[in-house]
């Protein structure tokens, strides 16, 4: 274990803001944090790579007198930082070609984490997107696998939050600092996930949610993880991303099927033209990772019933609706019935708590409360 100067000597080092590389580069030369941050710059210049912009860096961050407030602040949420050598590193991100220098974690991290899976996708998920992401989270977790993902609006909420209902762990991997909260109203979710498993960023502490710091933190998000899985990922999104470094770390990398026309699925139905696993549940999944099915097979925990009993048409119309939406024309068209008596049924369903209406006369099956 690291000692408390030791942690101090990463921090500084990883304040510089450098590149993985190059910090890699910096540690191979130099051996510690310590004698980067005391090393003559024209040493530090003769680097591969280190421009004179890094060498003023490291240079502020070793005069930074920060560490004492810092350390208070560390202690007072909880937080650790765990530095690269540490044996609390993750070694499959640690065997990256850019692992981070430092983690700050909140919550823990267990040797169960190792069988990690990451489920990413759009900030702007459709119903049937979240419901397919906590779907599959759920199920994940149920056998045994922590659930990665990036703590963002849409899937991320989505995969997380299903995880953590069915008991299971999952890890928020951070564009910012972990004592901030990005999006500000997941502030809740944080606080759950740092519960019942860990919220981790490599940034310093009060760093801001800044644009580039999204793309950088995703390469942590797949190197934690066995595989990674895309639910509605636009073709230019940052889950695709997620989805490049996946490959190159040598990843599994999954992707849920859309409507052929939908924008939001354009990119994993580029990715399963490209070779990835089209994926339709999560033994899917397990089972391309030679990973144990058995607990899928135990029943779910029962859903609660109807709260009253439902027309013969209402039947045929419920045996219709699924998590993907459908226009009420479509439902009216595979049951062979009249659009009233269609509309008459759903007003039924949505009383019942088993159906939402979405704009434009489109429906999806939810559980009843």
């Amino acid at each position: 274990m690291a000692t408390p100067d030791e942690i101090e000597a990463w921090v500084r080092l990883n304040r510089a803001e450098l590149v993985p590389r190059k910090m890699a580069r910096l540690l191979a030369e130099f051996g510690t944090p310590e004698a980067i941050l005391s090393a003559a710059r024209a040493d530090l210049a003769r680097v591969d790579g280190v421009s004179r912009a890094n060498c003023d860096r490291l240079a502020e961050a070793a005069l930074w007198d920060g560490w004492p407030a810092e350390q208070a602040t560390l202690q007072r949420l909880g937080i650790r930082v765990i530095p690269l050598t540490s044996d609390e590193y993750p070694g499959r991100l640690r065997a990256i070609p850019d692992p981070p220098l430092v983690l700050y974690v909140r919550g823990n991290l267990l040797a169960q984490d190792e069988y990690a899976v990451a489920i990413v996708g759009s900030r702007r998920a459709t119903p049937y997107g979240r419901q397919v992401a906590s779907e599959l989270a759920r199920d994940l977790a149920r056998a045994g696998v922590t659930i990665v993902s990036g703590m963002a609006r849409g899937i991320d909420a989505a995969a997380h939050q299903g995880a953590l209902g069915a008991g299971g762990r999952t890890l928020a991997i951070l564009g910012c600092g972990v004592d901030q909260c990005y999006p500000p109203e997941h502030r809740g979710l944080r606080d759950s996930i740092a519960g019942q498993g860990a919220v981790i960023s490599e940034f310093t502490i009060g760093a801001t949610p800044d644009k580039w710091r999204f793309p950088a933190r995703n390469r942590i998000i797949s190197g934690l993880c066995l595989g990674v899985v895309l639910i509605e990922a636009p073709s230019d999104s940052g889950a695709m991303i997620t989805a490049d470094f996946a490959l190159e770390q040598g990843r599994e990398v999954f992707a849920v099927p859309g409507n052929i026309d939908s924008f939001a699925s354009r990119g994993c139905h580029q990715l399963i033209k490209e070779g990835a696993h089209l994926i339709e549940s999560a033994a899917d999944i397990l089972d391309a990772l030679d990973l144990s099915t058995a607990a899928l097979e135990d029943a779910p925990p029962q859903q609660p019933s109807l709260p009253f009993p439902l027309s013969p048409e209402a039947e045929q119309v419920l045996a219709r609706l699924g998590p993907q939406q459908r226009h009420v024309d479509q439902i009216a068209g595979e049951c062979e019935l009249a659009p009233g008596q269609v509309l008459s049924a759903l007003t039924l369903l949505e009383m019942a708590g088993a159906a939402r209406r979405l704009p434009g006369n489109f429906y999806v099956r939810i559980s009843p409360r």
